[in-house]
């Protein structure tokens, strides 16, 4: 599947308020810390530095034929 990932990921939103955003919508957690433990974990769990929460998007380089905006994909 091709996706331009600047056109369908929110510029203004960082990676962990993207990861948060579905958990918060689904209310699948109860508070902020809550949800910050289960972002990390998920992050964690798709390879992703969790250091890298705080980044914007546009923030990771996206190679051509990459299939990924995010690092370690």
């Amino acid at each position: 599947m091709f996706q331009d990932p600047y056109s369908s990921l929110n510029p203004r939103m960082t990676v962990r308020d993207i990861i948060a955003e579905p958990l918060e919508a689904m209310k699948l957690t109860k508070n902020r810390e809550e949800t910050d433990k289960k972002v990390i974990a998920i992050a964690k769990r798709c390879h992703i530095d969790v250091t890298h929460l705080r980044r914007f998007p546009h923030a990771f380089p996206v190679g051509s034929g990459s299939g990924s905006a995010l690092p370690g994909r």
